[in-house]
């Protein structure tokens, strides 16, 4: 049997007034969450607070140390699908396709089918 003995948490403390700060946070403890790096909590009402649980110091600081060498699969992913959205819409409208054939374009679309021509351009 493992046990795991957590360190306290690190108190961090926000200012409302200071909101674009607050955001850039955020941000970063979610994409540190979404690998696997640490976990957060945040408190609010009264006496808002967030608890954070760092998993491994190294993939930090070494994302630290070289933050253009950082990927992040899901962002890839994300970025992926909306161009291949682009390109799709770009597709149908510089194509003037009537409206069944629009319809059944946007149907194939949502089913997963991209004509080639639309991949290609991406």
């Amino acid at each position: 049997m493992m046990y795991y003995i957590m360190p306290p948490p690190i108190p961090l403390f926000l200012l409302k007034s200071s909101r674009q700060e607050a955001e850039k946070t955020f941000i970063s403890l979610g994409l540190f969450e979404m690998l696997d790096l640490l976990l957060y909590e945040v408190k609010g009402g009264n006496n808002p607070e967030i608890f954070i649980r760092v998993n491994s110091q190294l993939q930090i600081e070494s994302t630290i140390k070289q933050p253009e060498l950082y990927q992040n699969t899901i962002l890839n992913n994300v970025h992926k699908r909306h161009k291949i959205s682009v390109a799709m819409l770009t597709y149908l409208f510089n194509n003037q396709v009537g409206t069944d054939e629009f319809w059944n374009y946007i149907e194939d679309y949502f089913l997963g089918k991209v004509p080639q021509e639309v991949l290609e351009s991406v």
